[in-house]
Formats: structure tokens, C-alpha cells, sequence
């Protein structure tokens, strides 16, 4: 009996440390995916933007959406706020400092399943050389195979950043810029 007891604590701890093996591997379709921001410029009106470049992946299981995985990098010299001059402007070293820091990269802690396609992930942003945690509220807009034959997954994730946590203290009177991240995943065939 006790050796029956052992092997099943034994299988258990090893299930329960690979559960994210049993998660599907997705890769960011950047062609049908974007990542925007928007804050308040002066105080006075919305300035939209987003980043023209960035890669990631995202492994996930329905049947266990906790043990799910998100890693994302995006080119902050990528930034296109439809001005040139703007764009100029939110790169240098005043503001993003792309320079310096020309990549932002975003990796979960955790994922906290909220039931029908909506959860929190959680995770480690970095940006202008500082990492904080932020939360994301993320939901699924969609899935299924595509005309191409191919599984993809539509998410669509929200979330507030304090600039000034990041060493930035120029984006408007608040310093609070909106992200909203529009991923479309493709599962990787293994």
C-alpha cells in the first residue's frame, strides 16, 4: 500500500509540473494582428498609435487555461501614430528612447481562467529598461480551422499602463496609455 501511495504522489507531482506540455504552441500571424495604444495628448484629445512590428508565441489548452503561456516582443521603433514627426518625437530619448531601448517584451506569470473565453494574464512587461507587472484582460474572439487548412485563435486583450513606472514621465498630464493587443494565433503543427 504505501508503495502504491508513493508512485501515485509520485505521477501526480510529475503530471501536475508538465501540464503545460499538453498545451498547444501558437505563433503570433502579425499580418492579422496589431497592437495599439492611445492617451490623452496635452489633455485635450486622444492620440492613437500602434506598433508596426512584433513577434510572439502563445501556448494554450482549453481544457486547462491556467497552464497557459504568452510571450510577446514588439519593436518599439515600430511606433506609427500616423505623423511622422510624432512618431519622430515619441522615439526619442524625451519619451521611448529607442536608442537605448528599442524592444519591449511582455511574459506571463500566470493565466487566471475566468470562464467563457475571458482570463487574466498576468505577466512581466519590460520596457524602457524597467520591468513591471501588468495585468491583461484577454478574451477570445474567436477559433477554428481556416481556409488555409490551419487552427487559429482570435484574442483580444486589454490593459493600462502608468508611464511613469516605466522611468517615463511625458504622455500627457496622466501618463496613462491604453493598450489593446489583437493577436491572431496560428497552432503549430509538431
Amino acid at each position: 500500500m504505501k508503495l502504491l501511495t508513493s508512485t501515485l504522489i509520485a505521477c501526480l507531482v510529475t503530471l501536475a509540473s508538465t501540464s503545460s506540455a499538453f498545451a498547444d504552441k501558437y505563433v503570433i500571424e502579425e499580418g492579422h494582428s496589431s497592437i495599439n495604444t492611445r492617451f490623452l495628448h496635452v489633455g485635450i484629445s486622444w492620440l492613437n498609435g500602434e506598433f508596426k512590428s512584433f513577434s510572439g508565441s502563445i501556448e494554450y489548452d482549453p481544457e486547462n487555461v491556467s497552464a497557459s503561456s504568452v510571450m510577446v516582443e514588439i519593436d518599439v521603433t515600430s511606433i506609427d501614430s500616423n505623423h511622422a514627426l510624432r512618431d519622430e518625437h515619441m522615439q526619442d530619448e524625451r519619451h521611448l528612447d529607442v536608442a537605448n531601448f528599442p524592444t519591449a517584451t511582455f511574459a506571463s506569470t500566470n493565466v487566471i481562467d475566468k470562464g467563457e473565453g475571458n482570463m487574466t494574464v498576468n505577466g512581466n512587461l519590460t520596457l524602457h529598461g524597467v520591468t513591471n507587472e501588468i495585468a491583461i484582460e484577454t478574451s477570445i474572439a474567436g477559433e477554428g480551422m481556416t481556409r488555409w487548412d490551419d487552427y487559429r485563435i482570435g484574442f483580444e486583450g486589454t490593459t493600462t499602463l502608468d508611464m511613469r513606472e516605466f522611468g517615463i514621465d511625458s504622455f500627457g498630464p496622466t501618463n496613462m496609455v491604453e493598450m489593446t493587443l489583437l493577436l491572431e494565433v496560428i497552432k503549430v503543427e509538431e
